[in-house]
């Protein structure tokens, strides 16, 4: 189990993951300072630390799913880049959800908007041509999206 010291370290060194990332490779010229994924970010942890964690894991699987196709040699260079700077490097950062992508495919059901998430922008991004993987993990979402509208 994690104490609160090591969630909340996780939690900065994913933060500064996510800011890197949008710095060097999201951000555009035009790009307003308020539209900075870490200024929303800074105002949820103001009203809801949980919304915020959810967020910031969002924003993770959007910059893995925007990789997704980068070759070996462009991830060990953003690898370097981002050790260089002390912050959790492109690899481990997709290890880490693809972990959970596992262990969410094998209880065979989906627990939180996180997992949704993930999961979703992991099918958006197949072939419907994997149909082992693709029918099981639509079959989740829709479970998932079933049992939120009646909560709501």
């Amino acid at each position: 189990m994690k104490t609160k010291a090591t969630a909340s370290q996780d939690y900065e060194k994913l933060k500064q993951f996510v800011n890197l990332f949008y710095e060097w490779h999201m951000k555009l010229p035009s790009s307003k300072p308020e539209s900075h994924p870490l200024v929303a970010l800074t105002r949820l942890e103001e009203t809801s630390p949980t919304k915020a964690r959810i967020g910031l894991e969002m924003a993770a699987n959007d910059i893995i799913e925007r990789s997704v196709d980068w070759s070996p040699e462009q991830v060990n260079r953003i690898d370097t880049q981002l050790a260089e700077e002390g912050a959790l490097m492109l690899s481990e950062v997709r290890s880490k959800y693809s972990k959970r992508q596992q262990r969410v495919l094998k209880r065979g059901t989906i627990l939180n908007e996180t997992e949704y998430f993930l999961i979703k922008g992991i099918l958006d991004g197949m072939s419907c041509d994997d149909t082992t993987g693709y029918r099981k993990m639509e079959s989740m979402l829709t479970e998932f999206e079933s049992k939120a509208s009646k909560h709501s």
